[in-house]
C-alpha cells in the first residue's frame, strides 16, 4: 500500500477543480448528499471497479487530488478500515486514504450505497498468468526503478513478487529470475506486467531498467516508472514502441 495513517492530515491551498465538482456547484441533482474531499496518499491512488483491492483498476488519483464521495460502503479492510468511498465517476477508492473526518467508520451526512446495486465483481484472473514466489515486501531499491515496479505490481495485484535470484536484483534480471521463481514471462506486450529491458535497450542503462505496463496499442506500450526521465525518485509516465528484446512479467 503507500504510507501510514499519519498522513491522513487536512490539506489547504487551492486544487483545481474537477468537471464533477462544477455541476455540484451549480445545484447538480444529488449535490445535497455528496462530499468533496481530498486524497492524503503521498503515492498515486488506485482507482477501481469495487470496494476491494483485488478489483480492476481504472485510473490513478495524485496527492491532493478533489474529488466527489457519493456514497460509502464496505469491502475490503485498508489497515483496520473496511470503509470505501464511491466516487461521482463510478469509481472506488479505500477511505483510509481519502480526508472524510472518521476513521474505520462511516461519514456523518453521507450516504451509504443502495444495497440494490450491483457491486462490480473482481476481475478474474486471466489465464496464463501464473502465482510465483512472492515475499512480504517491495524488494526495488527505493527511489529506483525496481522499487517502483514492484510497488505497482502490488498495487494492482495485492502480491509483492520474488524476482531476486539465481541471479542478482538488478532490473536487467528480473524475467530470468521471474521466470525461474514460477512467475509467467512472455515475449508478447501486455497490461498489467512488468517490461524488463536490458541494458542499453530502449535507452536502458547499464544494468537495465523494468517498468510498469498500463496499456498496450498499435505497437506501442505505455509504461509508469521510476528513476528514468527525471532521475532517481522520481516517475513518469511515456508512450514507446518497445524493442522485440524486451520480456514481460504477467501481474495475475
Amino acid at each position: 500500500m503507500y504510507a501510514a495513517r499519519n498522513f491522513r492530515t487536512a490539506l489547504s491551498g487551492s486544487v483545481c477543480a474537477l468537471a464533477t465538482l462544477a455541476g455540484l456547484a451549480l445545484g447538480a441533482p444529488g449535490a445535497s448528499a455528496a462530499g468533496i474531499y481530498h486524497v492524503t496518499a503521498t503515492l498515486p491512488l488506485a482507482q477501481r471497479s469495487g470496494p476491494s483491492t483485488s478489483s480492476t483498476v481504472l485510473g490513478w488519483l495524485s496527492h491532493g487530488e478533489a474529488v466527489v464521495i457519493v456514497c460509502q460502503t464496505t469491502g475490503t479492510d485498508v489497515y483496520g478500515s473496511p470503509i470505501w468511498d464511491r466516487l461521482a465517476g463510478g469509481q472506488y477508492v479505500s477511505d483510509y486514504w481519502l480526508d472524510t473526518p472518521v476513521y474505520a467508520r462511516f461519514t456523518p451526512g453521507l450516504p451509504q450505497c443502495s444495497t440494490t446495486t450491483p457491486t462490480p465483481t473482481p476481475t478474474p484472473t486471466p489465464t496464463g498468468r501464473a502465482v510465483g514466489a512472492t515475499t512480504s515486501w517491495d524488494q526495488g531499491d527505493s527511489g529506483q526503478c525496481t522499487w517502483w515496479a514492484d510497488y505497482e505490481f502490488h498495487a494492482y495485484s495485492g502480491l509483492w513478487p520474488d524476482f531476486t535470484g539465481p541471479n542478482n536484483g538488478n532490473a536487467e534480471y528480473w524475467a530470468a529470475n521471474a521466470q525461474a521463481k514460477g512467475w509467467t514471462v512472455s515475449s508478447v506486450p501486455q497490461p498489467w506486467s512488468v517490461a524488463v529491458f536490458p541494458a542499453g535497450t530502449d535507452d536502458a542503462g547499464s544494468v537495465g531498467h523494468v517498468a510498469w505496463v498500463t496499456a498496450v496499442s498499435n505497437g506501442t506500450i505505455t509504461v509508469s516508472e521510476e528513476n528514468f526521465t527525471y532521475g532517481a525518485g522520481h516517475t513518469d509516465v511515456r508512450t514507446l514502441v518497445p524493442s522485440s528484446s524486451v520480456r514481460y512479467i504477467l501481474a495475475p
